[in-house]
């Protein structure tokens, strides 16, 4: 008998890893519990008690937006654990620090089940966040709160568009935005803070450090404003004052996670690896499966020279995130390259260039073969499919995002569809890239409910059966008819929304709709034309407040849709 003949091909089933995973459960070895569990689970996927157990798991570990998608999956599948599912829900937005969504599900446990197991819990909870004590303080002086100094709801906004702005690469824009706050309303310290940074990202880094110096005179304590300082003292290359805003931020302890995250990210600015390791091994104390803090763990122990810990930290994270290229790419790294003869990691979560362009290179000549075999390779080609999910997860350019999305909502199937659900419930990603995602599952005829976190808060979008489509229309078209839709959906007026969609589809047709850069602009003047053809009047203060437009844009692009229409 040759040896190949003697090797036994021994198939585990679902049973098998699901023990594995109560064992590595019990040991508090949650990375290998996980990888079991979802064993067990893609093994089985109609076992709602393994799938149960995997939502609570992802919970467990912090990872609330997964735990959500597979939640309303399982809600599809039975309604056995629909007191378990809501309990969950609610839970997984107070740790998103969602305090209306938490609060709204937590009631509504209360109110629609009669179940005990998770009473005390939720009880416990609503009574904190009645007492404000899961609150964000918002960046905002108590003592200016204390003296009665309220800040205007529309203020608030502005900051926090600035901010949007900044996250978005427009710190220009930011600065235009943020700068009469910070003279007017200077306890809030936040924006003062963004400011700061917009001037830096722009390259403006006297202003940049001048505005911090303001800000610590104010707030001396302020840890955000001290490890800004440190890094903008670092930009002017003068030692002197990088000594002195490091000595000041030293003194600083940081009394919650996120300010134990800015320190950790200073020293990784710096590459003080040693600081920023001990740093990041706090941090982790409280958040162990954060994964964008093992990361910078692991990176900070290969650039410590300690190899064999970092590799096991990057093997944890592909436990978690199986499709993380960037760790696998590092633990390829440190596996080929000996410490002293290579450079050191960087602590920004992203490929390398070279790496990055071979990706690109290997998506192209995917996408560039004819359709049937691109279904075919994305069925089949696990590379493929993890670069696209690369892209979706950590790329933050909106086009190539919405691209992804496309391409996996034309290949389809069982896949497309959870990968792009799962986009849909992510609470920071862009309410245009997940309407994106929700007009591609409604393309595919996915089987509804569509959830998807859209303004900050868990929303069922109901899509009616005489929506518009087109499998041509423009981006922005589509992005258009999701904003109508989320807003008639809010109002809760089905018949304006239908009588919208034909004015739309009209509109569409005349012109042969084609792009356009405020898709959110004409979305709104549709939505006012559609009260119009009813005599009724138009919602202006409404839909300008909701949308922060600008009444003579709204006005202008009304007369140019009813210009298209009676033609």
């Amino acid at each position: 008998m040759s040896d190949k003949s003697r090797v036994l091909n021994f198939f585990q089933g679902a049973e098998f890893h699901y023990n594995k995973y109560e064992k590595a459960y019990e040991t508090g070895k949650l990375p290998d519990a996980l990888v079991s569990l979802r064993k067990a689970v893609e093994l089985e996927p109609e076992n709602t008690e393994y799938l149960m157990e995997l939502c609570e798991l992802y919970s467990d570990m912090e990872c609330f937006d997964i735990s959500n998608a597979l939640i309303f999956s399982l809600m599809q599948k039975t309604d056995a654990y629909s007191a378990e599912c809501m309990y969950l829900i609610g839970y997984n937005a107070m740790g998103l620090n969602n305090i209306e969504d938490a609060k709204s599900f937590f009631n509504k446990y209360l109110h629609d089940f009669d179940d005990d197991e998770f009473l005390d819990e939720v009880n416990g909870y609503l009574d904190l966040m009645d007492q404000g004590e899961l609150f964000d303080d918002y960046g905002i002086d108590a003592a200016a709160a204390e003296k009665g100094e309220e800040i205007p709801e529309d203020v608030l906004k502005l900051a926090d568009e600035g901010k949007d702005a900044l996250d978005g690469g427009d710190p220009e824009r930011a600065i235009t935005l943020l700068k009469d706050i910070a003279e007017e309303y200077p306890h809030i310290i936040y924006a003062r803070n963004n400011l700061s940074l917009a001037y830096y990202i722009a390259g403006r880094y006297y202003e940049a450090y001048k505005e911090n110096q303001k800000i610590v005179k104010d707030f001396p304590n302020n840890i955000h404003a001290r490890c800004n300082g440190v890094i903008f003292a670092n930009s002017l290359h003068n030692e002197e004052l990088l000594k002195k805003a490091l000595n000041e931020m030293q003194k600083l302890e940081a009394n919650n996670i996120d300010e134990l995250l800015k320190i950790t990210l200073t020293y990784c600015e710096l590459g003080m690896h040693e600081k920023a390791n001990i740093a990041v091994s706090t941090l982790l104390e409280e958040t162990p499966y954060d994964l964008r803090a093992m990361y910078i763990y692991a990176a900070s122990l290969a650039n410590l020279g300690k190899d064999e810990e970092a590799k096991n930290v990057f093997r944890d994270i592909l436990k978690i995130d199986p499709d993380d290229l960037i760790s696998a790419h590092y633990l390829r790294y440190l596996n080929s390259h000996e410490f002293g003869k290579r450079e050191d990691i960087s602590y920004i979560y992203a490929l390398p260039r070279l790496e990055a362009l071979n990706c690109f290179s290997y998506l192209n000549d995917c996408v560039t073969l004819p359709e049937e075999e691109q279904r075919e390779r994305w069925n089949q080609d696990e590379k493929f499919r993890s670069i696209l999910k690369w892209i979706l997860n950590t790329l933050g350019d909106t086009v190539t995002k919405a691209t992804a999305i496309n391409l996996i909502g034309i290949y389809g199937g069982k896949i497309a569809e959870d990968i792009l659900r799962g986009f849909a419930v992510k609470h920071n990603e862009s309410d245009e890239l997940k309407d994106c995602a929700i007009y591609r599952l409604i393309q595919m005829q996915a089987k509804p409910p569509f959830i998807t976190y859209i303004d900050g808060r868990l929303r069922e979008v109901d899509v009616p059966n005489y929506y518009p489509f087109d499998e041509n229309d423009p981006q922005s078209f589509k992005i258009m008819m999701m904003h109508i839709l989320h807003f008639f959906q809010t109002m809760k007026e089905p018949e304006k929304l239908r009588i919208a969609y034909e004015l739309a589809a009209k509109y569409r047709d005349k012109l042969t709709f084609k792009e356009v850069s405020t898709p959110k602009l004409y979305a709104c003047a549709l939505i006012c034309l559609t009260y119009d053809s009813l005599h009724l009047e138009m919602p202006w203060e409404t839909v300008i407040k909701g949308a922060e437009l600008i009444p003579e844009d709204l006005e202008r692009c009304i007369a140019e849709i009813q210009g298209v229409l009676t033609t």
